[in-house]
């Protein structure tokens, strides 16, 4: 995900994190994931905010930031049938842009497995 603010205020924070490239800028770029399905069998809703930080592989800069993130279920259950929704947003305390798009999943470990994506309102 690469994310980019234009106003020269700079991006101070990723999710929890100080952005050391900016750590007086004035916007906070966020990822917020919810899990919503059934995992190994039973009912699971998991929410993740922030679901970004420094500890995921980023390059981070004064006015954009762009980070690599594996949505999914860990590999190791034996099964998934659900959707993450996703919320990438820039805001600086007055303005706020955001973006949402879902990953439906299908997991199961020996079989086939499949995932979709689409935007979500």
């Amino acid at each position: 995900m690469a994310v980019g603010v234009f106003d020269g205020r700079g991006i101070g924070r990723v999710g929890n994190d100080s952005n050391r490239m900016s750590p007086n800028g004035t916007w906070t770029v966020n990822q917020r994931a919810v899990t919503k399905g059934i995992l190994n069998g039973k009912a699971n809703s998991i929410t993740s905010d922030p679901d970004v930080s420094a500890g995921v592989p980023h390059d981070f800069h004064a006015n954009n930031v762009t980070y690599w993130d594996h949505p999914g279920v860990n590999t190791a259950e034996t099964s998934f049938f659900g959707t993450i929704d996703f919320t990438i947003s820039a805001a600086n305390g007055k303005e706020k842009c955001e973006l949402k798009f879902r990953a439906a999943i299908s997991y199961e470990r020996v079989k086939t497995s499949s995932v979709s994506w689409g935007g979500i309102r």
